[in-house]
């Protein structure tokens, strides 16, 4: 026997929160914007650093890229982002992430 499409649709529909699971919810998302600017805003910081690193390097003479820098700094970040629980894939494409940009930056001021 069919179910009629109105019990279909019904039992397909996302339950609703309840009013204090709602609040809960709308307090965690409220702490993840804070937390997402807070993220945004130290890697602006980070990257004008890494603007004064490349200004440096240029006016010394130096390479861009530092590879032994680079592997003490993604050993060590990698390490910490598995003792604090993050995945070691994610940890992987964050650094690899800020490398390439980090390195994008510092190619444009070579180039000036």
């Amino acid at each position: 026997m069919k179910k009629s499409k109105t019990k279909n649709a019904k039992a397909r529909s996302p339950k609703q929160p309840k009013p204090q699971v709602d609040a809960q919810l709308r307090s965690l998302r409220k702490e993840i914007d804070r937390l997402d600017r807070e993220m945004v805003r130290i890697l602006a910081k980070r990257f004008k650093v890494v603007d004064k690193i490349g200004k440096l390097k240029k006016k010394s003479g130096m390479t861009v890229v530092q590879k032994e820098r680079w592997q003490e700094l993604v050993k060590d970040r990698h390490s910490h982002g598995i003792k604090s629980g993050l995945e070691s894939k994610l940890m992987t494409q964050i650094l690899t992430a800020i490398q390439k940009e980090s390195i994008a930056r510092q190619r444009r001021l070579h180039r000036k």
